[in-house]
């Protein structure tokens, strides 16, 4: 897999407004672009849960991936019933790049 380099960073970020102990999804976790900013914002009582149908995406982002991130291989389309299984009520941010993938 090839490095993703978030399009927007500071212009995501901002719209996510995420602090410390948040807890945020990234619905379309691909390469990690967003994630790996996103978690440099949560800090370690934050909590990430990345989505991604590819299970090598997945598979790969656990070599890096700290502890508070649970990488989950679905589609967003499932984000609900999956949190709930997570039993996760809610969320402070979403956020889905829903951009071309050059490596699919």
């Amino acid at each position: 897999m090839t490095v993703h380099i978030p399009v927007l960073p500071a212009e995501t970020l901002e719209a996510l407004q995420i602090s410390e102990g948040h807890t945020v999804v990234d619905g379309t976790f691909g390469g990690g672009g967003h994630s790996k900013l996103i978690l440099e914002q949560l800090g370690k009582s934050g909590k990430l849960i990345g989505f991604d149908r590819d299970p090598l995406a997945i598979e790969e982002a656990e070599d890096w991936a700290p502890d508070n991130a649970t990488l989950i291989a679905s589609n967003y389309a499932d984000v609900p019933e999956l949190l709930g299984q997570l039993g996760i009520e809610s969320v402070n941010s979403i956020v889905l790049d829903l951009g071309l993938s050059s490596d699919q």
